[in-house]
């Protein structure tokens, strides 16, 4: 895998919203993370909206696509995808095609290492409990405020806790207004 500041992972959805083209160090980054499931063999001709988890983020990412095919310009913003043992921040540059195709385009800008959560372990058994964290920066929802993971894992006392809650994904309110008043700039 190429070092963090050379990482680009992209893809083309269509009309529909299906992968049509997925390219860049995607397999990599993907078998690199353990999701062999999720290579470009497994996920060509599939719907994105089958990977974007929370009904908020995904009603956020349905905003931004309808919005960037129906002014024809690109958007663009920052958002981190954590695994376990790293914390990654990224930079997402969604650009129109013709025929209302759509190109995600993300360039690792920093990557750093951090002691395992086992909150971001997908084969970890969870329970029905269910634990909201923010799709765009990582934070997790704790007594009405967002705080880092790690500050999550203490005061939840989490990892005393067996089996750990299910991950939610939504939006923290800075996230939220940031994308949004991205979107208002589009004009």
């Amino acid at each position: 895998m190429p070092a963090w500041n050379e990482i680009a992972i992209e893809y083309e959805i269509d009309a529909e919203d299906s992968f049509v083209s997925i390219g860049g160090d995607w397999d990599a980054f993907a078998e690199k993370n353990g999701a062999l499931g999720l290579t470009a063999d497994c996920m060509l001709g599939k719907s994105l909206w089958a990977y974007v988890s929370g009904a908020d983020v995904a009603s956020l990412y349905r905003v931004l696509t309808n919005r960037v095919r129906e002014i024809k310009r690109a958007v663009n913003f920052d958002f981190r995808c954590d695994s376990p043992d790293r914390r990654r921040w990224f930079h997402l540059i969604v650009t129109p095609l013709p025929d209302n195709c759509l190109r995600f385009y993300s360039i690792l800008l920093k990557e750093e290492e951090r002691p395992p959560v086992s909150l971001f372990d997908d084969v970890i058994p969870r329970s029905n409990e269910l634990l909201t964290v923010c799709s765009v920066c990582k934070k997790v929802n704790y007594a009405d405020s967002w705080i880092e993971v790690e500050d999550a894992v203490r005061r939840l006392h989490l990892l005393e806790n067996e089996p750990l809650p299910q991950i939610s994904h939504g939006l923290c309110c800075e996230c939220y207004t940031r994308l949004l008043e991205n979107l208002d700039c589009m004009t």
